[in-house]
């Protein structure tokens, strides 16, 4: 079973841009690009460490399960 990516990316997008928080803001905390960070929300990448979730779910105060 693979993991939907793009589906998380979405939901940390609508979450973001219903908190009105620019993605440089939350890139700032990932210590990462703007670029990279898009690639999170677009589900560019097919992986994710555990780690990053967890920053991006604490500053956006969401539980991503």
């Amino acid at each position: 079973m693979s993991f939907d990516y793009k589906l998380l990316g979405r939901k940390i997008k609508e979450a973001r841009e219903s908190l009105l928080i620019e993605k440089d803001e939350i890139a700032k905390y990932l210590r990462c690009s703007v670029e990279e960070y898009e690639k999170i929300e677009s589900g560019e990448l097919n992986s994710i460490d555990g780690d990053t979730i967890i920053i991006i779910s604490q500053v956006l105060e969401m539980d991503f399960r």
